[in-house]
């Protein structure tokens, strides 16, 4: 599908701000923490409300450009059908278009094992040999 420069791709959602509790980058699959900090998700295969950081282009700094620990973080919470640029962990296993996917607990999505659906991938990434995340378009539950 090309690459991409932005997060928020098709669809709408809810978009929402609060201080990073540590480096978060655009695409990570985020949560809140009991501080009020968005952190990336950390439970592998573990249910949530889909939250995706996104570039914060009010400041002119694009997708691969990450948030440091306490400067705020731009997010949405994307409506089901929405496609958003999220990230496949380096050395994750191949996923192929129209796979399931779910948080790998890093922040990333991968090819569902036993955990909870959060999207569908929309392109086939194959991030196996890869030393750094790879993007991946997924359409969200």
């Amino acid at each position: 599908m090309g690459t991409q420069r932005a997060v928020m791709l098709r669809g709408g959602g809810i978009r929402k701000e609060m201080p990073a509790g540590g480096a978060i980058t655009p695409g990570h699959i985020i949560t809140h923490n009991a501080s009020g900090q968005y952190v990336v998700h950390g439970t592998a295969g573990g249910d949530l409300l889909v939250t995706v950081a996104l570039e914060n282009e009010i400041v002119g700094r694009g997708i691969d450009d990450a948030y440091a620990a306490g400067e705020q973080v731009l997010a949405i919470v994307p409506q089901p059908g929405s496609e958003v640029n999220a990230l496949v962990g380096a050395g994750a296993a191949a996923i192929a278009a129209g796979d399931p996917l779910e948080s790998a607990g890093d922040g990333t999505v991968r090819k569902v094992t036993t955990g909870v659906v959060i999207g569908y991938a929309m392109e086939a990434v194959d991030n196996s040999a890869g030393t750094s995340p790879a993007r991946i378009i997924m359409e969200v539950k």
